[in-house]
């Protein structure tokens, strides 16, 4: 028994994902590769963190893309209190988000802006996750899936 809790602790220290060659001052870990994504808006949250708008390439709406996107906001974001990401996979639908907040689409664009809203990556005191809808906002919830990150424990 007392073996194999040594050995749990030596494959732990021994794994990437934990050196600290691949993590930064705060904890977070690196992304391995870079993962693209083009920022359309960004604004201060209310808690000192921040809200942004961003598109991807469509080919990155899939269980390892999202996940290495979620990642990559993370690393990203590490740097502030909380993070909240709308992700779109077109630049027009992403530039209509103030106005379908306000409920002032026509019902084109907000059939454009849904079909294009592929997920929202949450970083917060208790979560750390993006909810991910693969064929859009509107699309049924089977298709829908939510990845889920570590927690970084405060003062790591």
């Amino acid at each position: 028994m007392r073996g194999s809790g040594l050995s749990l602790a030596f494959l732990l220290l021994l794994s990437p994902a934990c050196t600290t060659r691949d993590r930064d001052g705060k904890g977070v870990p690196r992304p391995e590769l870079p993962v693209p994504y083009a920022v359309i808006n960004s604004s201060p949250g209310p808690d000192g963190g921040s809200t942004r708008v961003v598109v991807i390439p469509r080919t990155l709406v899939t269980l390892d893309g999202m996940d290495a996107l979620a990642r990559q906001l993370w690393y990203d974001t590490r740097e502030e209190r909380s993070a909240i990401v709308l992700v779109y996979t077109d630049s027009m639908a992403a530039r209509l988000r103030p106005r379908a907040l306000s409920g002032a689409l026509t019902p084109v664009e907000a059939s454009l802006h849904d079909r294009h809203l592929v997920g929202s990556y949450r970083r917060e005191k208790e979560d750390n996750l993006i909810d991910v809808a693969p064929d859009g906002a509107a699309s049924d919830s089977a298709s829908r899936y939510r990845i889920v990150l570590p927690r970084i424990a405060a003062g790591s």
